[in-house]
């Protein structure tokens, strides 16, 4: 299943629940960039609606950032 087929999945279960779908893909986000899969977690936060600031310092705590990491988030 392609990442795409899975959000839409996991917004379906979110609201089964009455769960906050964009929270849930923040916390993916989050996830993945502990896992050092910087793409996977700015694709999440792009998609959970999260601003470019809170990302950015998401990246910057991490203690992973690298510049050219910033510049890809746009």
């Amino acid at each position: 299943m392609s990442t795409h087929g899975k959000i839409r999945q996991s917004e379906k279960i979110a609201a089964c629940f009455e769960l906050d779908a964009k929270s849930l893909l923040e916390l993916a986000a989050d996830i993945k960039l502990t896992k050092n899969d910087f793409p996977g977690a700015i694709s999440l936060y792009r998609q959970s609606g999260c601003t470019h600031l809170k990302a950015v310092l998401k990246f910057a705590a991490s203690g992973h950032v690298q510049v050219s990491q910033l510049f890809l988030y746009k």
